[in-house]
């Protein structure tokens, strides 16, 4: 097929046809003096359905990319201007049921063919116009919500800057909307307050996001005092100048007065949480709410183990105290759109709403278990109570507030048949999942208590020259059961239980020990060591490294850390710290992020390590040309997980090639690497 090369002949044109007939994008050539189409390739006729063979017939305007001639020569005389325009246009449908169609059309007059043609580019843009139509919507929705938010709200920058705040909260502090955007946070709360809430708040939002609520106070206008709680959380967005903080101010004063009015019809006379009238109305509303905005729910069913041994033994005043206590901890873990309430005798219900809720509910099902399970003193005794929590997810399990409610209850009944302080799951497949789960971390618990965590040593190859240049030191854990279980798996598991700074020291003092036997036989490997960013945070990391060094005997220049990018950019003070005791730094698993080369170069970083994926994505000429620019640079080119004789053949002849993975060898304990290193110096 001919485009361009049909109408003016000549090979750099018939190469010109070849880019465009071979391009995914709709394309199409048009006469400049009436707008009739001359060619265009299989995209462009697929897009507005028309036959090659009647192509000739239409011109712009008949496909309804002009709704007048007057409109088609302004946009050539700006094409004759700019030699380049591109407009933005809708297209109505020929069928009534078919949507209209919003393109983008970009139209050039090519340099070869004396202006006579105008060759134009389609770019459907209805799904992106949707997607802008719908976020306008929701962006207008979340106004009109903040605005008839009866809490006040408030968005800070990430200095604590005043950006905006809804009404509500210009009538509680009596001040006007722009005067509040001019003020910091720290000129509406008192001095005391402010150094004495905001690092607690800080700490809890960068950990989980969100706050618990908190009592604290304002100043109105007039300066007088305002009590109020408040509840702060994390905005970020994809410009960070945008980033920030929403916070959630409730005025105390008026929350008391609505409580009053509607305690007897709403509230829960013993423990004063909202009742099962109150939170039968407001599951309906959630779901309603939940199904327009696709959001996921879990409602959690909590039965008390037990309770009525502490009526009968110790009297129900007594037992009323045990439910107030025990109601009291889980309010100080809730955010503000939770919903809490007393069920029954022993029972509550926790409603909890997030995007990602699935992912999340084993953890703060556990979370709430561990809390109520901690020791409580009420008149003088020492009391220990266990719940059982039956959880049933929304939509997953069902799309009605009263199924919902009755799958929770059956979950909760099958739980207590296992014991005391258990949890069950709606779902038989959600069940497994969680016994599955709950058997690893135990296991792996049991692993660091025994001390059954592994450490092997996979060995770096100077590809120009076959020299060992070093080895990483990479854990393992085998277990009985699960055999040898994927170190990405539980390293995850570990980041998750809390436990990955005591695996990176472990892991620290076991190459330290090795590197100390195998200096008595003058054996002296450089080891690489991945350290998480917890463990970069943690305090006292540092001191506790070099201290570590010396009493192993190891010099600081025969370890190097491998720490992610983001680790590095967010740490590079700890990281200048390490290095210049003389600790090599490596960045693991390089994004190829230009930007953020010259941050490694101050930190002091001196290798880049890329996953064999790359290898996939690249020619050999583009891996050439990575090694040469980072080698310029003054960064030598690791690739790890070599494990094809496909990759190893396209790194072979890459000068400065740098490589690891099992096509070269496998990881090996302590005395095979030294053996492996002193009878094979030479692959």
């Amino acid at each position: 097929m001919k485009l361009f090369s049909g109408i003016l002949g000549g090979k750099t044109i018939a190469a010109f046809d070849k880019f465009l007939l071979e391009c995914n994008v709709p394309f199409a050539i048009s006469r400049m003096e009436d707008g009739l189409f001359v060619a265009a390739n299989d995209r462009f006729l697929e897009t507005f359905n028309i036959k090659r063979d009647h192509l000739k017939r239409y011109n712009s305007r008949s496909i309804a990319l002009w709704q007048s001639t007057y409109e088609r020569n302004q946009f050539i005389d700006e094409i004759k201007q700019q030699n380049t325009s591109i407009k933005t246009t809708e297209i109505q449908p020929q069928n009534a049921n078919d949507p209209v169609r919003y393109i983008e059309m970009c139209s050039h007059i090519p340099s070869f063919d004396s202006g006579k043609y105008i060759i134009t580019c389609i770019l459907d843009n209805t799904e992106k116009h949707r997607l802008t139509q719908e976020l306008e919507y929701t962006k207008n929705r979340l106004a009109s919500l903040i605005a008839a938010m009866k809490d006040g709200f408030i968005v800070l920058d990430k200095q604590f800057r005043i950006k905006d705040v809804n009404q509500r909260f210009c009538e509680m502090l009596g001040y006007s909307k722009d005067k509040l955007e001019l003020m910091h946070l720290k000129d509406i709360v008192p001095e005391t307050r402010y150094e004495r809430t905001m690092p607690h708040i800080m700490k809890q939002i960068e950990t989980d996001g969100c706050t618990d609520v908190h009592e604290s106070e304002m100043y109105r206008h007039n300066k007088t005092i305002k009590p109020v709680r408040i509840r702060a959380y994390t905005h970020e967005s994809t410009e960070p100048s945008k980033s920030g903080y929403w916070l959630i101010a409730q005025d105390i004063e008026q929350s008391v007065e609505m409580s009053s009015e509607h305690s007897d019809f709403y509230c829960d006379s013993a423990t004063q949480l909202p009742n099962k009238l109150w939170f039968l109305d407001r599951i309906a509303r959630m779901i309603a709410r939940a199904k327009l905005t696709d959001d996921q729910m879990a409602l959690l069913y909590i039965d008390i183990d037990h309770f009525s041994l502490f009526n009968d033994i110790y009297g129900h005043e007594f037992g009323d105290k045990v439910l107030r206590a025990l109601a009291s901890r889980i309010e100080r873990i809730l955010r503000a759109n939770d919903i809490f309430a007393r069920m029954d005798n022993d029972e509550f219900a926790l409603l909890i709403c997030s995007k990602n809720i699935k992912n999340n509910i084993f953890d703060i099902v556990r979370r709430i278990q561990g809390i109520l399970s901690e020791l409580i003193e009420i008149d003088y005794r020492n009391i220990n109570a266990t719940t059982c929590i039956g959880i049933s997810l929304f939509p997953q399990d069902s799309l009605s507030d009263h199924e919902l409610i009755d799958n929770a209850i059956a979950a909760t009944l099958r739980a207590k048949d296992y014991g005391c302080n258990k949890f069950e799951f709606c779902s038989k497949e959600q069940n497994i999942e969680v016994r599955e789960q709950l058997a690893l971390e135990n296991a792996l618990n049991d692993a660091m208590l025994m001390q059954d965590i592994a450490i092997e040593f996979q060995p770096q190859i100077n590809l120009d020259d076959n020299r060992v240049l070093g080895f990483e030191a990479l854990i393992r854990w085998k277990n009985p059961t699960y055999n040898t279980i994927n170190a990405d798996r539980f390293i995850a598991l570990a980041v998750k239980m809390g436990l990955i700074t005591d695996i990176d020291r472990l892991v620290i003092t076991a190459v330290c020990t090795a590197i100390s036997h195998w200096k008595e036989r003058q054996f002296t490997p450089k080891i690489a060591i991945n350290i998480s960013q917890k463990t970069l945070e943690s305090a006292g990391f540092i001191h506790w490294t070099i201290d570590e060094l010396k009493k192993h005997g190891v010099e600081s220049t025969q370890i190097a850390f491998e720490v992610s990018e983001a680790a590095l950019l967010a740490n590079t003070n700890a990281l200048q710290t390490l290095g210049n005791y003389g600790i090599e730094l490596i960045v693991d698993r390089f994004s190829g992020n230009v930007a953020a080369l010259s941050e490694l170069k101050k930190v002091g970083v001196k290798k880049l390590k890329y996953y064999s994926n790359i290898i996939d994505v690249l020619d050999k000429n583009l891996l050439k040309n990575i090694y040469s620019i980072n080698r310029t640079l003054g960064f030598e080119t690791v690739i790890v997980g070599v494990g094809t004789e496909e990759h190893a053949s396209m790194l072979q002849g890459v000068q400065g090639a740098v490589a690891q993975g099992f096509y070269y060898a496998a990881s090996m304990n302590e005395e095979s690497t030294m053996k492996f290193a002193l009878e094979t110096p030479n692959l």
